[in-house]
């Protein structure tokens, strides 16, 4: 089975560490990558991600998700992370 993973923020650090990284996981899906703007999300196909979100809340909703990225400016990481939790998510 594979872990079904949200990425929330697709930024420098989402492109150039975490996303490389997870993609080339096999026991990964990488089910959303989220970012409120939305012209980031042209670079993530090359990773696999199956869906390109703006609302985050999107991806807590879904009770596939078992791990969510905050990969945020940290002025947003407390709201998004608290959300996830509150989701039954794991959050890194």
């Amino acid at each position: 089975k594979k872990t079904c993973i949200a990425i929330i923020g697709c930024g420098r650090i989402a492109n150039n560490a975490h996303l490389p990284a997870l993609s080339a996981m096999e026991n990964v899906r990488l089910k959303y990558a989220c970012d409120l703007i939305a012209e980031k999300q042209e670079r993530l196909p090359k990773f696999g991600c199956e869906n390109a979100i703006t609302d985050y809340r999107v991806a807590l909703a879904d009770p596939e998700v078992e791990v969510v990225y905050v990969l945020t400016p940290n002025a947003a990481h407390y709201e998004i992370s608290m959300a996830a939790l509150r989701a039954g998510k794991h959050v890194f």
